[in-house]
């Protein structure tokens, strides 16, 4: 049975040989035909900060998949994990122990810290071992070739990946303070994911028009923006004040986060037997200290 390749190849094939036959009969000789019919080759060009620097769209667009899925992944595996931490501990009852020896904000915190150094350390193990084993194989390859990461690409990726992390598994801990199971705190992590889906469906309108005003603007809202902002600079590097604005917004965002959600986190970790609801929860944010 023909693959698609070979029927692609075959049309190809008896489309040039038409097109000669066609020529032929106007009077151009086959040198002339071959010529005519010869691929046109288009070299993408990128121009950044006045530098013109050789790149391919199928290189630019493997970038920002890999880089953007690595943040997605990291995220949202490592938020889990402090939801996850939060239950065990809540379920039995070190909590309560920890809660005599420090502060709820300070508990939660460390924590939230503590995964994102792990994830930050597994990261890593994983870019090297990458680098030493899969880099050269792929580099051998037509589409990863051309594959290049800046410094400021490398740094941005960082910069979002902790921000991010922080702002996700702020959430992800309160929602393990106020909800007594797994099952329960995976219903509720929905809310906290749709941004992060959003983000990553909005790549092909990113990749398209990075400087729209609608992509400049979600840029700059924090849930987005780790996604966002970074697809932006892969494809074409906003100007910095833009970048700068929003990690401010991100590390305001997160700070205000931290205060909101360690009051819900006092009262929620002690809290057995039930999820508690939207009222009781107004009520923790209006009384309880962090």
């Amino acid at each position: 049975m023909t693959s698609a390749r070979e029927k692609a190849w075959l049309s190809d094939s008896v489309n040039q040989i038409v097109q000669q036959q066609e020529l032929s009969k106007q009077g151009l000789t086959a040198i002339q035909s071959a010529e005519l019919l010869k691929p046109v080759k288009v070299d993408a060009i990128r121009i950044e900060r006045g530098r013109e620097t050789k790149s391919s769209g199928s290189s630019r667009f493997l970038e920002i998949t890999i880089m953007v899925m690595l943040i997605y992944v990291a995220v949202l595996l490592y938020g889990i994990s402090v939801m996850r931490s939060v239950l065990e501990e809540k379920t039995s009852r070190i909590m309560e122990v920890l809660l005599s020896s420090a502060t709820s904000t300070e508990l939660m915190t460390g924590k939230i810290l503590g995964v994102g150094a792990v994830g930050l350390t597994q990261i890593v193990v994983w870019t090297v071992m990458g680098g030493v084993i899969a880099l050269p194989s792929l580099a051998a390859q037509p589409n990863f070739g051309d594959l290049q990461l800046s410094p400021l690409m490398m740094v941005s990726f960082v910069l979002y990946f902790l921000l991010g992390y922080l702002l996700y598994s702020t959430m992800y801990a309160t929602i393990g303070a106020i909800t007594t199971t797994e099952q329960e705190g995976q219903q509720l992590q929905f809310l906290i994911v749709m941004p992060l889906v959003l983000s990553v469906f909005m790549l092909m309108p990113v990749i398209r028009t990075p400087d729209s005003a609608t992509m400049v603007w979600l840029s700059m809202v924090p849930f987005f923006a780790p996604i966002v902002m970074y697809a932006r600079i892969v494809i074409q590097t906003p100007p910095l004040w833009q970048i700068g604005l929003s990690l401010v917004l991100m590390v305001v965002t997160i700070a205000g986060l931290v205060v909101l959600c360690a009051r819900i986190y006092r009262v929620g970790v002690l809290i057995y037997g039930k999820r508690a609801n939207l009222p009781e929860i107004m009520k923790w944010l209006k009384y309880a200290k962090a």
